[in-house]
């Protein structure tokens, strides 16, 4: 009979079974992983929010991007959201956030949140600083239509549907991936194609008879760049902690065009998670980090 050399018809060799393995492992680890990740964040929530509105988030709304209106136990309020399209949006109550804490000197007085969306991140600034004057800035007219009926019931949240720009004006709204990711561009101020009002920090300023802004938090889409640019050196003075996200994939040089519009060496810098967090040395508030409340 006829040598065989080689292996048999529909055997694998060592070598294959061995990277089969591996790759078999691999996907073992990493649907581990993501069960993991999945069930701690499940249980932070649980504790944040209660388990009926943390299996609102998690499993309910999965699918879909209806409204929902759930209640936020450990902020003893309501709150409306859309679904899986704000499921980036909902994270932030499962997720270490920033806390700025203030001392018996200073106490935080007025924030303005710029680029509210719905209202995440202004649910917990009212938490943690339950005196202090809010006053929350979106353009994008359905975020807006939250972000006001989840503030309706506090007296000292002030909503204003505009765009937070440099100067007054006109500006066009430029869509994003999501609901978080809306951006905005200046129009001739003669111009009668435009989706919404800018408004500058100046003019809040001056509207609301501000003498200082205890905190001031952007997630603008890149806008930063613009507010550093242009006016912002007149107004710097008058914050004592500034929040932000790193936004140079947005805008390349916006960090740069920050450090240029202020006086750097009078701000304490810190970096939480996504975050820019700087806190005036003078002041004497501190950065602190919460994952639950």
């Amino acid at each position: 009979m006829p040598e065989t050399t080689g292996e048999k018809s529909g055997e694998r060799s060592p070598l294959a079974i061995s990277r089969l393995s591996h790759a078999h492992k691999k996907s073992i680890f990493i649907g581990s992983a993501r069960i993991f990740s999945f069930l701690r964040d499940f249980c932070i929530c649980v504790v944040n929010l209660g388990f009926w509105s943390a299996f609102t988030i998690f499993i309910a709304t999965r699918h879909h991007s209806r409204p929902k209106t759930i209640w936020l136990k450990c902020f003893n309020k309501f709150f409306s959201f859309r679904g899986k399209a704000d499921k980036g949006v909902m994270s932030h109550f499962f997720t270490r956030g920033y806390r700025i804490v203030e001392n018996s000197r200073h106490q935080v007085r007025t924030i303005l949140d710029g680029g509210a969306n719905i209202g995440d991140e202004t649910i917990r600034f009212r938490h943690f600083h339950p005196q202090a004057t809010i006053i929350a800035i979106e353009a994008e007219p359905n975020n807006f239509r939250l972000l006001k009926k989840n503030f309706s019931s506090d007296p000292k949240t002030i909503c204003l549907n505009r765009g937070l720009w440099p100067v007054s004006g006109h500006l066009k709204i430029k869509p994003g991936s999501s609901n978080e990711s809306y951006s905005v561009t200046e129009v001739p101020l003669d111009a009668t194609d435009f989706d919404i009002d800018a408004i500058s920090i100046a003019d809040i300023v001056e509207q609301y008879g501000l003498a200082s802004i205890d905190i001031l938090k952007l997630d603008i889409e890149g806008a930063e760049f613009d507010l550093f640019t242009r006016n912002f050196k007149d107004i710097s003075g008058l914050i004592n902690v500034l929040i932000m996200e790193c936004p140079d994939h947005e805008r390349k040089g916006t960090v740069s065009a920050l450090i240029n519009s202020l006086d750097y060496e009078e701000f304490d810098w810190h970096i939480h998670g996504e975050n820019l967090v700087l806190i005036r040395r003078t002041i004497g508030f501190s950065l602190e980090s919460v994952l639950y409340y």
